[in-house]
């Protein structure tokens, strides 16, 4: 496999900045994926070939759209803010603090996934 193509990796090659395409609007996936298989959006020979013989190669226009909306939605997803931790109101009782303690642990584990997941959508 050449090192032009890399395992794991899914590009679309647009003949635009997808700012431009969307005119600054905040679309659905969806409908950015409509936008982005237009043939004066794709800069790959290759692919728009193959929109135009999708008929003779007996390829579903539905699987098409399926499989560029997960792409855009994966592309165009938003990194997630952090929760805040509780604090315990001054003079709280012990319980009321293990409860609030108990809640924010389950915080930091949100916290922590979403920063992962933060770190693999600013690698995209």
């Amino acid at each position: 496999m050449s090192d032009e193509f890399p395992d794991g990796i899914c590009t679309l090659n647009l003949t635009k900045d997808l700012t431009e395409i969307t005119q600054g609007r905040d679309l659905a996936p969806g409908q950015i994926a409509k936008l982005v298989r237009e043939k004066n959006n794709i800069t790959d020979f290759g692919l728009k070939f193959m929109f135009d013989i999708m008929k003779e190669l007996d390829l579903s226009a539905d699987v098409i759209e399926v499989v560029y909306t997960a792409i855009c939605k994966i592309a165009t997803k938003k990194p997630e803010e952090p929760t805040e931790l509780l604090v315990a109101a001054e003079g709280a009782e012990e319980e009321e603090k293990d409860r609030i303690e108990e809640e924010n642990n389950k915080i930091k584990e949100a916290n922590e996934l979403k920063e992962k997941d933060n770190a693999k959508i600013a690698k995209l």
